[in-house]
């Protein structure tokens, strides 16, 4: 009986599925990391547009010039995907302000699906209740079919038409992603409201405010 122990082969030994377990999860974090996500190229150019703020006074593409936004689209009756994407803009308006971006750099915009309901009034209490910076943070309504126009024909999200509510919720379909917008009011990309998305959104806000053009 030969008693000379046989080599143990590659794939069990500890030390190399230690090693390509690592190099898996290098290259998937590089992959996933925001700094190395690259700014999506111009998409398209957004028409000129104005609505009215929570304050009741006329806001629009004019008050953004020369000024990166991030935009979000909700309604303050919603019940289902609104409250996780308010939680995240207030995530990201509390982001800017820590790493210090101006004020007049970087922008939030949340546009209204439901402006009937959603009077000036209704937005000024949404967002005292939401915490909702005025000066990084602006949120909107206006006439509805504006409201349309702009976001089918601008951000290129969809609109839907307010249901009939069920158990007492109301709903009204409308895009749970990210939109943004750079200096020269060009749309850059969509992005997911929650995760490593919203994240990278943030990073190529910041990217842009210091790259005017990347």
């Amino acid at each position: 009986m030969n008693s000379e122990r046989q080599p143990r082969p590659w794939f069990r030994n500890p030390y190399v599925l230690y090693f390509v377990i690592g190099v898996i999860l290098l290259t998937g974090a590089r992959l996933l990391w925001p700094e190395k996500s690259p700014v999506p190229p111009l998409l398209v150019e957004l028409p000129a547009w104005e609505l009215t703020d929570q304050d009741g006074a006329p806001f629009g593409s004019a008050d953004l010039e020369g000024r990166i936004y991030i935009a979000s689209f909700f309604f303050t009756r919603c019940k289902t995907i609104c409250p996780t994407l308010t939680r995240s803009m207030r995530s990201l308006q509390d982001s800017l302000a820590e790493e210090g971006i101006d004020t007049d750099t970087v922008k939030l915009v949340s546009i209204s699906v439901d402006p009937e309901y959603d009077t000036p009034l209704k937005l000024r209490a949404f967002a005292q209740l939401h915490g909702v910076d005025p000066a990084r943070w602006t949120l909107l309504t206006g006439d509805r079919d504006a409201i349309r126009n702009l976001l089918e024909d601008g951000f290129m999200v969809g609109m839907g038409e307010l249901s009939e509510p069920t158990a007492g919720l109301f709903d009204i379909a409308h895009s749970a992603k990210f939109a943004l917008v750079d200096r020269s009011a060009g749309m850059r990309g969509h992005y997911a409201s929650e995760g490593h998305e919203r994240d990278i959104v943030l990073q190529h806000a910041i990217y842009l405010a210091g790259h005017p053009q990347p």
